[in-house]
């Protein structure tokens, strides 16, 4: 008589995998714990005027946290990633250094300074840098247009963070809109300037998180919306506004709203999409 045949598992659907996944809680996921042990994570301490005193150590003074590539980059490299290891690739950040480019021009090793350049400069940067930096965009968007931009229209911000801490510092008692989910420093930088309100806007799956124009239309009479902040192309879904559709959203700021777009990725698009998703 033949030994019964072994039983063979069955075989999960992936939809039953990611129920499984979605069932448990945060204590059952190492991942989440790590994240609750960082300083300003802790769940019970989130919008709480006193701080830690587990987190803490200065009175008064409270962890801002770290969300996004910050704490995917911190959690590499207490992994072992360094920007040398070839076994590791950042796709958090893109990792634009390289090295040395086949036929390319050398890079420079040096620059020499003058001794006025040691000076504190322009808050919104050397003059010289603002009017190529107009020039720039005059020439790639602005050949056809009447006005042109001049250094006047330019400010030089040592990074996106820094740039928009400086947009939202002259923001005054109205209300302003952002998206979610667009890029995770608007709810943390909006909420640091209490003169503002800031209001959130969710984005619907089924419309694969778009922009819904005519729906902000509505937002803006229907909440009183004064400003409203977006990236372009969207971070975190790559989404873009071009076209017509980014016409209809910049026209919006002929009225009494104000719209801030943070174009940090357009310069990843296509060569060909450039034009189109740039509303310079």
């Amino acid at each position: 008589m033949a030994p019964p045949a072994a039983k063979r598992p069955a075989q999960l659907h992936f939809r039953d995998i990611v129920e499984r996944v979605m069932a448990k809680t945060e204590e059952d996921s190492k991942a989440h714990q790590v994240f609750r042990s960082y300083p300003g994570h802790n769940r019970a301490q989130r919008g709480s005027r006193h701080p830690n005193a587990d987190e803490d150590t200065l009175p008064g003074i409270v962890s801002p946290g770290s969300t996004g590539v910050i704490y995917c980059t911190d959690r590499a490299m207490a992994n072992g990633f360094t920007y040398t290891d070839p076994e590791w690739a950042n796709l958090g950040q893109g990792a634009p250094e390289t090295g040395p480019l086949p036929d390319a021009p050398p890079r420079p090793q040096s620059v020499s300074f003058t001794i006025d350049s040691l000076e504190y400069g322009p808050t919104t940067g050397v003059k010289e840098l603002r009017e190529a930096v107009a020039n720039l965009y005059n020439v790639l968007h602005r050949k056809d247009k009447e006005s042109k931009y001049t250094a006047d229209n330019v400010c030089i911000v040592p990074g996106g963070r820094a740039g928009l801490t400086r947009v939202a510092a002259v923001i005054g008692d109205v209300y302003t809109a952002y998206q979610i989910p667009d890029y995770t420093a608007y709810s943390e930088m909006l909420s640091v300037f209490k003169r503002l309100v800031p209001i959130p806007t969710a984005l619907e799956a089924d419309k694969m998180y778009n922009l819904d124009i005519e729906q902000v239309k509505k937002d803006i009479h229907g909440q009183g919306l004064q400003v409203i902040l977006a990236s372009n192309p969207r971070n975190p879904t790559g989404q873009v506004i071009e076209g017509e559709e980014l016409a209809s959203l910049v026209a919006l700021s002929r009225g009494k709203t104000t719209v801030i777009l943070d174009e940090f990725y357009s310069w990843q698009v296509e060569q060909l999409q450039k034009c189109t998703i740039n509303w310079c």
